[in-house]
């Protein structure tokens, strides 16, 4: 049988989850890896030349967020589908994910046939949400600030003046100072006095945790 391979692209920014990843799509019969990059600007710069059918993007890396990338591959090459790979397991993130036009979720902390299993489903166009984090989308999300409530970001959590909430979002989406100050048209002094007031009010102390903030927002998508 000559039955078309799936062509695979993953991006981590950890070498040994590459490994890893690279040695079970290696096993298969009807995948194969044509790039496994630890960047977003590297990974960009394979997926247009190898033109893969599945792109496995980790929400973490240095230098973008996941999901924005995700949203570009999307964006530019509309035939590839996108598996998203996050140690995150919020519902809120998930659904972001989706709504951005992400076909899989999968959790980092399952085994890597989940993830075998999601870049096939992806292939056929179909969606896949890893079993560990099924069951948590059935559930409801509670809190002040729920991605269930209609979003206005002016509003949507009032312990943020309008100038604070735009530059957490900015940073969340992995803007640099200088380009939030462009867009916000203040110095990039003033940003890191905002965005430090914003995380101070918000009790934000990680990226990771930013990045899970603005998701339970919706802000990833207010592009």
């Amino acid at each position: 049988m000559n039955a078309k391979r799936i062509k695979v692209v993953v991006i981590d920014q950890h070498a040994i989850v590459l490994e890893a990843i690279a040695a079970a799509i290696g096993a298969q019969d009807d995948m194969t890896l044509v790039a496994a990059e630890t960047s977003a600007g590297v990974g960009l710069s394979a997926i247009a030349s190898a033109e893969p059918d599945v792109a496995v993007i980790a929400v973490q890396l240095s230098d973008m967020n996941g999901l924005v990338l995700a949203e570009r591959v999307i964006s530019d090459h509309p035939a590839i589908q996108v598996v998203i790979l996050s140690t995150h397991e919020d519902r809120a993130l998930v659904q972001q994910a989706l709504k951005v036009g992400v076909k899989a979720y999968v959790s980092k902390r399952s085994p890597v046939a989940h993830l075998l299993q999601a870049i096939a489903a992806a292939a056929e166009g179909a969606l896949y949400v890893d079993p560990l984090i099924g069951s948590k989308m059935l559930g409801s999300l509670s809190g002040d600030c729920s991605s269930s409530k209609p979003f206005d970001i002016a509003n949507s959590c009032p312990r943020l003046t309008k100038r604070e909430a735009d530059a957490v979002r900015l940073a969340a989406l992995g803007y640099t100072a200088k380009e939030i100050a462009g867009q916000l048209g203040i110095s990039v002094k003033s940003v890191e006095t905002v965005k430090s007031r914003a995380c101070e009010k918000l009790d934000l102390r990680t990226r990771p945790q930013l990045v899970r903030y603005a998701a339970a927002q919706g802000w990833l998508l207010q592009l």
